[in-house]
């Protein structure tokens, strides 16, 4: 689709200028067909994929806060 082919460009651009990606994603989606640049800058070992999306946005924001907290030592 075109939207994925420009998120795709986008963070291909990000890391060509040097910046760190992690990608997050709610679903894997279809991983039969992808974009040539999502082999050639191996994003899918910088996505992770949250299994399952809690229903609350409370919920939701908790658990993005804690998961970024969590990785702070990474910085």
């Amino acid at each position: 689709m075109v939207s994925e082919t420009f998120i795709v460009n986008q963070i291909t651009s990000l890391l060509d200028q040097g910046h760190s990606v992690t990608i997050f994603s709610y679903h894997p989606g279809n991983l039969e067909i992808i974009h040539p640049k999502v082999s050639e800058y191996d994003l899918m070992s910088r996505t992770t994929v949250f299994r399952q999306k809690p229903n609350s946005y409370v919920k939701r924001l908790l658990f993005v806060l804690g998961y970024a907290l969590g990785n702070l030592t990474r910085i």
